[in-house]
C-alpha cells in the first residue's frame, strides 16, 4: 500500500508540474489555462499539421487532355480526381525527396498541353520550400523550381509508366525521368473512357488558345481553356453571398472569435456598423458587412526565414477559428503563398462555390483606396499571425440557369478586340466587386498579363 500511495503521490506530482508548465507557456502566448487544459484531456482545440497539408495541399483546376482538340475539367468532387491527384501527388514526392530525376526541358508547354495526359494547375506558383513541407520530405538538397502547373504524361505503350513536366513561374520547363506507378490500376484510361462517354451530360469539352492557334496572335497563355461552342448555353447554379448572420450578435461574435479569451477582451462599438476588440497587442475589427481585421501590435519574429510550413499552419488555425463565424461556409483554397522579406509570409486564400472561383474586389476599409482582391489576405511569421484583412461571406445554393461562357461571343461585351488582350488565365467563376453585392451570378473572369482583372456577365438563357 505504501509502494501505491508513493507511486499516486509521484504521478500527482508530475501532472502538477506538466499543468503548471503549461500554464504558464500558454499566458506567455497570451491564452489562457483553460485552452491548455482542453487540450490535455484530449479535446479537439487545436489543427494538426497533417490537416492544414491535407485542405490546402490541392489543385486548383485538374484538366484531361485528349491529345486533340478536346478538354475536360474535373472537380474535386467528380469520380476519379482523387485518383489521379494521388498519382501526381506520388510523382511530386519522388522528385522532391530526389529519388525521381529533374532537368531542364526545351520541349515548348504550349505543346505540351496539346498530348494526352493530364494537368495539375495549381492557381499560384507554390515555392520549393512549402512543396516539401507539404509532402513531408524535409529539407533536401539539390534545385527544386518552384511550381505552377504540371503535366502527367502517360506512356503511350505503357500507361502505368508516367513522366511528369512541371511549369515554373519563369515559364521554364522541367522533365522528370519516366516512373512507373505502384498501382495496378491503369486509372488515366478509364477516366478518359468515363470522361469522354459522359461528356455530353456532365462534362464541358474545352479547346486551348494553342489547340485553336490564337494564343501567339494574342500574345496569350497557350492553355487557356475556351469553349468553341458557339452560341452554346450550359447549367450553372446562382448563389447569395451575405454577411455572417452570426456576426448580428456581439456576444455570440465575441464567443467565435475569441472562445475562451473572451473575458481578457474589451469590447467596444466604434459606430453603429464596427466593434472591436482589444487585448494587448491584439486588435480585432468586426463590421456589418462582414469586413473582417485583425492586428498584432508586437515585433514579428524574423528568425523563421524559409519556414512556409509553419507560418501556413498558424495561418489556417486562424482561418478555421474565423470561418465558423459563416453558417454556410465555401471551400477555401490557398491562393498564393509568399515570403515577403526574411521570417515574414504572406497567404491569400479565396472562396470556391462548387469547384468555381469566387473573384473578391472591393476597397479596403483604411481608406487607402486600394482594393482587396482576395477573399482573406494574412501576414504571419513561424510563430503566429501578425495581420488578417478579409471579407467573410455566407453562400446559400440559388437557382439553376443556363449560362453562355464561350469567349467568342463575350469577347464583343468586353469593348477590346481579342488580339489585343494578352490573357493569363480565364474561367467561369462568381464576382463580389461591393459589399453590398448579395446576389452571384456566373461570370467570366480573365486574368490578364498585366496582373489587371476582366470581369464579363455571361448572358442566361431567356426560356421558351
Amino acid at each position: 500500500m505504501k509502494e501505491r500511495l508513493k507511486t499516486i503521490l509521484i504521478l500527482a506530482l508530475v501532472f502538477t508540474g506538466i499543468l503548471q508548465v503549461g500554464i504558464l507557456w500558454v499566458y506567455q502566448n497570451e491564452g489562457t489555462p483553460t485552452g491548455f487544459l482542453l487540450g490535455f484531456f484530449g479535446r479537439n482545440t487545436q489543427i494538426s499539421d497533417k490537416v492544414t497539408r491535407e485542405r490546402l495541399f490541392v489543385p486548383d483546376r485538374l484538366i484531361l487532355s485528349s491529345g486533340r482538340q478536346d478538354n475536360w475539367l474535373l472537380k474535386s468532387g467528380d469520380e476519379y480526381f482523387s485518383d489521379l491527384w494521388e498519382e501526381a501527388k506520388q510523382g511530386l514526392y519522388a522528385i522532391a525527396s530526389g529519388e525521381l530525376g529533374l532537368r531542364v526541358s526545351s520541349e515548348d508547354w504550349g505543346d505540351l498541353i496539346e498530348k494526352r495526359g493530364f494537368i495539375i494547375d495549381f492557381g499560384y506558383s507554390i515555392k520549393p520550400g512549402l512543396l516539401r513541407w507539404f509532402l513531408g520530405t524535409g529539407d533536401k538538397s539539390g534545385d527544386l523550381p518552384d511550381i505552377r502547373k504540371i503535366m502527367v504524361k502517360p506512356d503511350i505503350l505503357n500507361e502505368r509508366v508516367l513522366t511528369f513536366y512541371i511549369y515554373s513561374s519563369s515559364s521554364r520547363v522541367y522533365v522528370s525521368e519516366p516512373s512507373e506507378t505502384g498501382g495496378d490500376t491503369v486509372v488515366f484510361g478509364e477516366v478518359m473512357d468515363y470522361v469522354s462517354k459522359e461528356s455530353g451530360k456532365e462534362f464541358l469539352s474545352y479547346d486551348t488558345f494553342r489547340g485553336a492557334k490564337i494564343d501567339k496572335a494574342m500574345g496569350a497563355e497557350p492553355d487557356v481553356l475556351n469553349v468553341t461552342d458557339s452560341p452554346g448555353y450550359w447549367k450553372y447554379r446562382e448563389y447569395s453571398g451575405r454577411p455572417p448572420s452570426k456576426g448580428e450578435d456581439k456576444e455570440e461574435l465575441a464567443q467565435i472569435v475569441l472562445g475562451n479569451e473572451k473575458e481578457r477582451y474589451n469590447i467596444s462599438t466604434i459606430d453603429e456598423n464596427t466593434v472591436q476588440f482589444n487585448y494587448g497587442d491584439n486588435i480585432y475589427k468586426y463590421y456589418s458587412d462582414g469586413y473582417f481585421t485583425y492586428g498584432y501590435l508586437g515585433s514579428p519574429d524574423l528568425s523563421g526565414s524559409g519556414k512556409f510550413g509553419d507560418a501556413l499552419h498558424n495561418t489556417y488555425k486562424f482561418i478555421d477559428g474565423i470561418n465558423k463565424l459563416a453558417a454556410r461556409p465555401a471551400d477555401i483554397v490557398l491562393t498564393s503563398a509568399e515570403e515577403i522579406r526574411q521570417g515574414i509570409f504572406e497567404f491569400s486564400f479565396d472562396y470556391r462555390l462548387d469547384g468555381l472561383a469566387v473573384e473578391v474586389d472591393v476597397e479596403k476599409k483604411d481608406e487607402s483606396g486600394v482594393k482587396l482582391v482576395h477573399a482573406i489576405n494574412i501576414t504571419a511569421d513561424s510563430k503566429r499571425v501578425l495581420k488578417c484583412e478579409g471579407l467573410l461571406r455566407e453562400f446559400t445554393k440559388g437557382g439553376e440557369s443556363y449560362y453562355n461562357e464561350s469567349f467568342m461571343d463575350l469577347a464583343k461585351k468586353t469593348g477590346r478586340s481579342g488580339l489585343e488582350m494578352h490573357i493569363q488565365d480565364m474561367r467561369p467563376g462568381y464576382y463580389i466587386g461591393s459589399t453590398d453585392i448579395e446576389l452571384l451570378k456566373p461570370t467570366l473572369i480573365i486574368h490578364m498579363k498585366d496582373g489587371s482583372i476582366l470581369t464579363v456577365k455571361m448572358p442566361r438563357r431567356e426560356k421558351g
